[in-house]
């Protein structure tokens, strides 16, 4: 942002090194898929593009008709309703079942603070997309289904019987018993 420091520090390094794990391929399949669905072209860069968050409303619109309301859906160069507008697509999001975890931080997006974190949020609502039924446009693979193990009883009381040594051993040569260097020994 133009209106911030330059980075330094600590903070700079963290920054270089996202810029070099950023994943460059990931932003071009998320691009092509949104394209896909709003059935719209990418306009400038993918930061631009998504900041204001109307095209990710409009997004969550299709996967989930009627998830946001239409007066999300206009432009406006206010950024505090660009804001409200990431936001609504958040608890869209959500609402629909992408989990917290694998959503982004409003300020992720608006002030490009992680974009990954974006790509990844996109990469999660269409897997969960899918696994609702939506058939539409591919962007990630399948979400897996959870599986749950449960044991009985017996079966616990049998896994307590196992020796606990078959996994390896922290016995043997140790340094138990030595001294620090420099100080005395004494010898009864």
């Amino acid at each position: 942002m133009a209106h911030r420091a330059e980075k330094s520090g600590i903070a700079a390094d963290i920054q270089k090194k996202k810029m070099e794990t950023y994943p460059f391929e990931d932003e071009a399949k998320a691009i092509a898929w949104i394209e896909a669905v709003i059935d719209e072209s990418l306009e400038d860069n993918f930061h631009t593009w998504l900041k204001d968050g109307i095209v990710l409303c409009k997004l969550i619109n299709e996967i989930a008709p009627g998830s946001v309301a239409k007066k999300f859906l206009k432009e406006t160069s206010m950024p505090f309703k660009q804001m409200e507008c990431v936001g609504v697509f958040l608890s869209a999001a959500k609402n629909y079942g992408v989990s917290e975890k694998d959503c982004f931080v409003t300020l992720d997006l608006f002030e490009a603070n992680d974009l990954a974190q974006v790509i990844a949020t996109l990469f999660a609502l269409d897997r969960k997309a899918h696994k609702k039924g939506w058939d539409g446009p591919i962007l990630s693979p399948k979400e897996a289904d959870a599986n749950v193990r449960e044991f009985s009883e017996q079966t616990i009381i049998e896994g307590k019987k196992i020796i606990g040594l078959q996994a390896g051993s922290n016995t043997g040569a140790s340094q138990s018993g030595m001294g620090a260097p420099g100080t005395r020994r004494h010898i009864n």
